[in-house]
């Protein structure tokens, strides 16, 4: 599918789909990889269930974002592609607007 298709229909993706896909971008995973990554990077605060994991890299892979990297020891392990990372890049710039407004209407608050 095209990158304007997932566009279209996965964004804005939900906190935990943004911490699957950036964990992929941090280096190739196996689910419980990207669970552990992501508990570690947020202090445990946000815990991912295995079916959620699963069940977002294979969409992601519908989508062209992640691709099946090899199989190691049973486990399957996963990357993400170059639209994958243009999609993370996209979410990245949305959020970066969004906490930008958040803090200039607070700050304004605070005068």
């Amino acid at each position: 599918m095209s990158f304007e298709k997932a566009i279209e229909k996965l964004s804005p993706l939900s906190e935990y789909s943004i911490y699957i896909l950036l964990s992929l971008y941090d280096g190739e995973k196996h689910g419980y990889g990207v669970i552990v990554k992501t508990r570690e990077w947020t202090d445990g605060k946000t815990e991912l269930k295995t079916a959620t994991v699963y069940a977002a890299i294979n969409r992601f892979i519908d989508y062209g974002l992640v691709v099946h990297a090899k199989e190691f020891e049973g486990k399957k392990y996963y990357k993400i592609t170059d639209e994958g990372i243009a999609f993370l890049k996209h979410e990245h710039n949305k959020i970066r607007l969004l906490n930008n407004n958040i803090e200039a209407v607070m700050h304004e608050e605070e005068l």
